[in-house]
């Protein structure tokens, strides 16, 4: 939600575009995509524990508790 809210959000944007580190894309624009990025991963990993609990499946939920 924060990478989003970050990415869209036009005040947050223009801050953005004064930070920047070398000739690179800005610092915020990176930590924005990490922040999306870290996102979906847990929610993937919570959508596998949660089939892995109804299915009962012991591969998904050992999957789920080595992450």
């Amino acid at each position: 939600m924060v990478g989003i809210w970050i990415k869209t959000n036009p005040e947050i944007s223009n801050l953005g575009q004064a930070v920047k580190v070398g000739d690179d894309e800005p610092i915020i624009e990176i930590i924005t995509w990490i922040f999306i990025g870290s996102g979906i991963f847990v929610f993937a990993v919570g959508v596998v524990g949660f089939i892995g609990t109804i299915r009962g499946s012991k591969i998904m939920l050992g999957f789920v508790s080595l992450l």
